[in-house]
């Protein structure tokens, strides 16, 4: 249902653009290396929809509003706008810092261990080795 709620503002985005019949585009989110990191434009609509939402929070105070729902729904779109750019950020620091102590972890062992060359794939016979499997009966 999260999920659901975090792609609002790029339906709205598409239902929008799809009235005012523009040609909707199709992306394919690139995997691997080809992969690039989140910036600030690419929650450009969640960050709209959190400004809008903020503007009807603010609407409602200076008008005066005593009715609950008037502040509780902008309070949750407004969550759910800003919410996708603070995962991605906590999942950029997290990972950040995961690579940090990998890479001190790593440089730590180099600077211990003796360096061994790497182990053949190939058996010394030319062929590939077989793996051992376990056999059924044990």
């Amino acid at each position: 249902m999260a999920l659901a709620l975090f792609a609002g503002p790029v339906y709205v985005a598409a239902a929008a653009s799809a009235l005012l019949r523009r040609k909707l585009g199709f992306v394919v989110t690139a995997k691997g290396k080809l992969r690039t990191t989140e910036s600030l434009g690419t929650f450009r609509l969640h960050f709209w929809w959190a400004a809008f939402a903020a503007g009807l929070l603010g609407a409602s105070f200076v008008l005066d509003t005593s009715f609950t729902m008037l502040h509780v729904w902008p309070i949750l779109t407004l969550l759910t706008g800003l919410g996708p750019p603070l995962i991605a950020l906590l999942s950029t620091i997290t990972a950040r810092g995961e690579q940090h102590d990998d890479t001190a972890a790593q440089a730590a062992r180099a600077g211990n261990e003796e360096r061994q060359p790497p182990k053949s794939r190939v058996a010394a016979n030319g062929g590939l080795p077989w793996p051992s499997w376990p056999s059924r009966g044990s």
